[in-house]
């Protein structure tokens, strides 16, 4: 899987290809995730403290690199639903302009 950037001095559309998710590694961590998140729902345990313990390790440590590979999806589906999707598009204008 692949996710898209904007390059500089382009169309807002105009998007290239930026890196590769690596599909393989949240399949085999996604267990791990579902527990971390399954955590966080439940208020056992602060986002805070979650990052703080996966970021603590001195090597790589595979569920961390995992869960920031889901959040780089979750966050480019986001955009791109968000470009595609006018009603989307108008309803995030109209909560943001009543703040």
């Amino acid at each position: 899987m692949t996710h898209w950037r904007s390059r500089p001095g382009w169309n807002f559309y105009r998007l290239e290809r930026w890196a590769f998710f690596s599909q393989d590694l949240i399949c085999k961590e996604w267990p791990n995730a579902q527990r971390t998140m399954a955590s966080l729902s439940q208020k056992d345990v602060t986002q805070g403290t979650v990052v703080r313990m996966l970021s603590s390790y001195g090597r790589q440590n595979q569920t961390k690199t995992a869960l920031w590979e889901l959040d780089n999806l979750c966050r480019t589906l986001y955009i791109l639903t968000f470009i595609d999707d006018v009603g989307m598009r108008q309803s995030v204008t109209e909560s943001s302009q009543s703040r």
